[in-house]
């Protein structure tokens, strides 16, 4: 990494604290899908740091922040450590020790992988006492002395299709089935849904977009013929005690990057805020239920405003390959199939929490509404006031890098999808429409809609 910084005039390559490279923009790009954020050298030269990289905007202070958080998000996380020197407040229940266990390389977690959560939707009357044991994810890992809660299987169903000009295809299906329970079998009912890490590409600016424009992608859809109507999510924001859009997690359940970042680690880590207090006793551990309150949050209030700096500081990546011929027509395509309905090019985003993502022209690609889409991506666990059927539509920039970062192009929530066109392919409900148009396509017209989404 050092040397292709060194290589490319105009970057300066700095060592992060815990020993992470980026290679620093010494001018911003306001052309760029993250507007001033936007990194100008080619992705390519970030290698797998792609979605590493500080925002191109950042000031010297905030780069030392940047840097600071980014040693909290790589490094494991102890259950104490008394020198100060490692985070502590993990578990007893965790799905892995670090942010990057499951965001590697800030990246897309897979089906078989740490960056897998298994949500649980246990069924009405179940005990007290299992509800506590389980609470609402199925971490797979666990203190010493502590019993994990338990695994998970996948297993692989074939779903075949064809396209009109008669090519076949085969999608594939996952069953999910949990074994090794830590506290008993879990009750008959129990929904389960697997949702996978998504990469962290410009969520600073995600949470700088104004409520008003969300609300507005409601009521222009509203307004329009045809089936998709996408609502907003409304959630409730403990940072401030108000109800607000939400525009984060697969089903839009968290209303701003505090939310989002508070709940992971508790969810997924096991580390009490004063917003996310409760801790979970299991069985055999020292009582039952979910205590009201934490005398001391494992969660310092420096630690978790570095972690801020961090996600808001993350840039998003330049595009690729834009003006090649196959990736202009796909974007008429990507037009013409309306699937810039709902993954919504550009905004401006307004003045927010963090100065350097205000004012942004920025092109990522969703509304941030929920859409019901079809039964065939339904799961048993409803989030807030979002169906099962309904998903967020997630945000298209730098989907193309995917592969270069992971190693794989594993889509949709549950990682299904293998690649742009089967999750296309998987669209229903509101975006049958879309899909229909897409299995109408040529071979060459597919290629062209997927090169486009993949330049982004």
């Amino acid at each position: 990494m050092i040397r292709k910084c060194i290589g490319n005039p105009g970057f300066r390559a700095s060592l992060l604290a815990g020993g992470f490279w980026f290679c620093a923009a010494t001018a911003a790009w306001a052309g760029g899908p993250g507007g001033e954020t936007t990194a100008r050298a080619p992705a390519a030269t970030y290698g797998r740091q792609a979605f590493a990289q500080p925002a191109a905007n950042l000031d010297r202070a905030s780069h030392r922040a940047f840097a600071e958080g980014s040693r909290l998000f790589h490094n494991d996380w102890v259950e104490a450590d008394p020198t100060g020197r490692q985070p502590a407040g993990l578990g007893p229940h965790f799905a892995a020790r670090a942010c990057a266990g499951c965001h590697v390389h800030d990246g897309r977690g897979a089906p078989g992988a740490a960056g897998l959560a298994v949500r649980l939707a246990l069924p009405p009357g179940t005990p007290q006492d299992v509800v506590a044991a389980y609470g609402e994810q199925l971490t797979p890992l666990a203190l010493a002395g502590v019993a994990p809660r338990g695994q998970l299987r996948i297993r692989w169903q074939a779903v075949p299709g064809r396209f009109a000009d008669g090519q076949r295809y085969t999608l594939r299906r996952p069953v999910l089935e949990p074994h090794a329970p830590g506290y008993g079998p879990l009750p008959n009912g129990t929904g389960l849904s697997a949702r996978v890490a998504p990469q962290l590409v410009g969520l600073g600016l995600l949470d700088a977009v104004a409520e008003e424009d969300i609300l507005a992608n409601e009521r222009a859809q509203a307004a329009q013929p045809g089936p998709v109507r996408g609502r907003a999510g409304k959630v409730f924001e403990p940072f401030d005690g108000r109800e607000v859009v939400g525009r984060f997690g697969w089903k839009a359940s968290t209303g701003s990057l505090h939310h989002q970042i508070a709940s992971a680690l508790f969810h997924d880590m096991g580390v009490t805020s004063p917003q996310f207090p409760g801790q979970p006793v299991q069985r055999g551990q020292g009582g039952q239920g979910v205590q009201p309150v934490v005398p001391q949050p494992e969660l310092s209030r420096d630690t978790f405003l570095l972690m801020l700096d961090y996600q808001f500081g993350l840039g998003v990546p330049a595009r690729r390959r834009t003006e090649t011929a196959q990736v202009r027509r796909g974007e008429v395509l990507f037009t013409q199939a309306q699937c810039a309905t709902c993954h919504r090019p550009a905004y401006t985003t307004g003045k927010g929490w963090f100065p350097a993502l205000s004012r942004q022209a920025i092109r990522p690609y969703t509304d941030l509404l929920l859409h019901d889409m079809g039964a065939g991506l339904a799961d048993s666990h409803p989030s807030g006031q979002a169906g099962g059927a309904e998903w967020r539509t997630p945000p298209l920039w730098g989907v193309g890098l995917i592969p270069q970062v992971n190693g794989h192009q594993l889509l949709l929530h549950d990682g299904r999808a293998r690649g742009v066109l089967e999750a296309i392919l998987w669209h229903g409900g509101e975006a049958d429409p879309s899909r229909r148009q897409v299995l109408r396509m040529s071979p060459g017209e597919r290629r062209a809609l997927v090169a486009f989404v993949n330049s982004l």
